[in-house]
């Protein structure tokens, strides 16, 4: 978080511990139905797990209350029982975000986890999978990339998925080394497009010469947050200008 100082606050495990434990079949199936004149917000209020203003015209929903019980929480709790038993729960909580706001960010680890295919397959529009060029992190975003993309194509869900990989920690200094590894996960997300979306052709040279995070040893020192700390660093190099390019 960047340094943010954030008092212990409900989050979005608590949000949906609370909501598994409220929902009934007969209640999901008065919210389920086209007519329904109650909506998910009626059954659990998201502005319970939601901080207001952690920054100007931002507010936070935290991963939960980090608490004696969170651990036990997150290792229990059946994500997939909840998908299959009420399928229409996480379109619902898109929907109420969307009525809220122009914009939601959700930030997830990496994985094949349970928690980490509802953000990557249920719940967005658009997909940044961020990676640093070594072979593990290219290989596991490769493989969340691929079935992300996959799920959607297969699945009853008519919204499109766009992908963007965003490659990170990119030392300048290494010349060869970087023109290496930009030419190895440039080809790999060629091949991921082309299979994933069905298409014949795919170049991403022009992409990958525009986008592209620096790695500035300095912010790993007390966690500073670039664009909300140092507004100076606005060079062409600076992780500044990177970010408004991507």
């Amino acid at each position: 978080n960047g340094g943010l100082e954030i008092a212990p606050h409900k989050g979005i495990l608590d949000y949906f511990w609370e909501l598994a434990e409220t929902l009934t079949p007969e209640l999901y199936n008065d919210l389920s139905r086209p007519d329904s004149l109650i909506g998910i917000e009626d059954i659990i209020a998201l502005r319970d797990f939601t901080i207001l203003n952690v920054a100007p015209g931002v507010d936070l929903i935290p991963a939960g209350f980090f608490g004696p019980m969170y651990s036990e929480r997150l290792a229990t709790f059946d994500w997939v029982r909840l998908f299959r038993q009420y399928p229409q729960i996480f379109g619902k909580l898109q929907d109420a975000i969307v009525s809220k706001y122009p914009y939601c960010l959700i930030d997830s680890r990496t994985g094949l986890s349970d928690i980490s295919g509802i953000c990557t397959m249920l719940m967005p529009e658009k997909l940044v999978v961020v990676f640093t060029p070594n072979r593990q992190s290219l290989e596991g975003v490769l493989g969340l990339t691929a079935k992300a993309i996959d799920y959607r194509r297969a699945f009853d869900d008519p919204r499109p998925l766009m992908a963007f990989p965003l490659p990170s920690r990119i030392i300048l200094e290494e010349h060869a080394l970087l023109q290496a590894a930009r030419l190895e996960y440039q080809q790999k997300f060629e091949e991921c497009f082309r299979n994933s979306y069905g298409i014949e052709a795919v170049d991403l040279s022009a992409y990958f010469d525009e986008v592209a995070i620096p790695h500035k040893g300095f912010y790993g020192f007390a966690e500073a947050v670039a664009v909300r700390d140092d507004p100076s660093a606005s060079d062409a190099l600076s992780i500044n200008k990177a970010y408004e390019r991507f």
